[in-house]
């Protein structure tokens, strides 16, 4: 996967988490996404391709990446 598709996935994952953030507030729910955790799994050229991504923006929160999740 090339750096220009990473960032293109990424893109659609922020604009999906961002909606959802957006629905939980019109129903009084609240999503806290600096309580996510994110983790890049994929086969070793994926991840290869995905070395430059040191954070994922979810729902307008910057998550770091971790290598555990809990």
């Amino acid at each position: 996967m090339r750096a220009l598709t990473i960032r293109a996935c990424l893109s659609t994952l922020e604009g999906c988490t961002r909606d959802v953030k957006h629905w939980f507030a019109e129903n009084d729910l609240l999503l806290n996404a600096h309580k996510s955790e994110v983790m890049m799994i994929g086969t070793p050229a994926q991840l290869r391709a995905a070395s430059t991504v040191n954070t994922v923006a979810v729902a307008d929160a910057n998550l770091t990446l971790s290598s555990k999740l809990k």
